[in-house]
């Protein structure tokens, strides 16, 4: 009897102790949005993996900056959830992506793991 109880206990512990590891490294829709916004920085625009690239029909707009840059619009929502808007800032010369940014919420602004 006691060796099953202590069999039990174990079980019971690893199970918990795999919970709390679990849910410690979670990444929220958040994070993993930023994450994959993240990933395009040191991209060419025309990089197959950029998601300028990927997925021209959400690019809205295109500008010109003051610093000569380029800034393009680019909608990364999901439908009714809001809005969310990224905004990618590419060097003129290089067509190189080297920042962005975003405007929206943690609620709006997701890539879901």
């Amino acid at each position: 009897m006691t060796d099953q109880r202590s069999y039990i206990s174990v079980c019971v512990v690893a199970v918990i102790g795999a919970l709390v590891v679990a849910c410690h490294s979670f990444t929220t829709p958040h994070e993993n949005f930023k994450k994959h916004m993240e990933f395009n920085i040191g991209r060419k625009v025309d990089d197959p993996a950029s998601y300028l690239n990927r997925y021209p029909s959400r690019v809205i707009n295109a500008r010109n900056l003051p610093n000569k840059n380029i800034e393009i619009e680019y909608f990364s929502g999901y439908k009714g959830l809001g809005d969310c808007t990224v905004y990618f800032e590419v060097d003129s010369q290089t067509q190189e992506i080297i920042a962005w940014r975003f405007v929206g919420s943690e609620e709006t602004c997701i890539v879901v793991p």
